[in-house]
């Protein structure tokens, strides 16, 4: 409180790469009830027809900047508290500007997004930071911001996934 300032409290998860050979191998060191939890969301997902696909660089198009800032812009105006501080240009800049450091992990019902994640990856980790959907689905939350990215860092053999606060 000196000075003006206000303490903040949060939370913030980390996941550490143990030296997963892949996502299953990892799901192995879980409790049976929370592998059997996880198994059982990712394949909701999957039988609603819905493709999570994680895309940097190059290869995120126009169309995908539009969805990722659709998705930030619907997030930050369902709360109150909400207050929508970067534009569309911001989203413009930082794919056109840090390739391959920015990934997104995106929710494609057929060939339209419908949820995603804004990533930055570092040399030996990925962090989390944006999340946003313009259809609600059960479970699209948990697998867009948390098991893609678990799954992409073990297979990259990075150290860990910090998914942010929450």
């Amino acid at each position: 409180v000196r000075a003006g300032f206000h303490e903040r409290l949060g939370v913030q998860y980390q996941w550490h790469n143990r030296g997963y050979a892949d996502f299953e191998d990892f799901l192995k060191s879980l409790p049976s009830k929370r592998r059997t939890q996880i198994r059982r969301e990712r394949k909701e997902v999957a039988q609603q027809g819905l493709r999570i696909e994680t895309i940097s660089g190059k290869d995120v198009t126009p169309p995908l900047i539009d969805a990722m800032f659709e998705f930030y812009r619907v997030t930050v105006d369902k709360f109150f508290w909400g207050r929508r501080y970067l534009n569309r240009a911001f989203f413009e800049t930082v794919f056109a500007t840090m390739g391959e450091a920015i990934e997104i992990v995106v929710a494609f019902d057929g060939k339209k997004p419908i949820g995603g994640a804004f990533n930055l990856r570092g040399r030996r980790r990925i962090f989390g930071r944006y999340w946003g959907a313009t259809r609600d689905v059960p479970f699209l939350h948990f697998n867009v911001c948390y098991y893609a990215s678990v799954e992409r860092a073990i297979a990259l053999g990075l150290d860990a996934f910090e998914p942010g606060a929450g």
